[in-house]
């Protein structure tokens, strides 16, 4: 028998060329197929590294922020209590100075002459007796 119309050994040895080139192919193919399923291995673990990587740098992020907003929500309460004990001080000497001006006012003299009447001697006094060296006002 001829395989198309070349000779019988010549045929064969077209038949063991192709057996060869497909074992060859094969081999090149299971190769290739290998190789890619390590290349995917490769990239998958690539990629689930740089995931966890990312998720821990996220939470590393959050942690810090986190912890800011706590210090800064801290810091902001303190400074709110100083300044409601502030408030309370004020409060405080704000009634103490309506209590004193009902005071002085129950005494039957207006405040104005009061402060008036109080500073009169004062400054009486300071010029009745300047500090030494100092010329007094009413020898100017």
């Amino acid at each position: 028998r001829c395989l198309g119309g070349l000779p019988p050994a010549r045929a064969e040895q077209a038949e063991c060329r192709l057996s060869a080139a497909l074992e060859r192919a094969e081999v090149t193919r299971r190769e290739a197929e290998a190789h890619a399923r390590t290349l995917l291995s490769n990239a998958r673990n690539n990629a689930d590294e740089i995931v966890s990587e990312a998720r821990e740098h996220a939470e590393k992020i959050i942690s810090e922020a986190v912890t800011d907003a706590e210090r800064e929500r801290s810091l902001a309460m303190r400074e709110v209590e100083e300044l409601n004990r502030q408030r309370e001080s004020i409060t405080s000497y704000l009634d103490d100075l309506r209590a004193i001006r009902s005071q002085t006012r129950v005494m039957g003299l207006p405040p104005a002459t009061q402060r008036r009447a109080q500073r009169e001697p004062a400054e009486a006094a300071a010029q009745a007796a300047p500090a030494e060296g100092e010329p007094s006002r009413t020898e100017v």
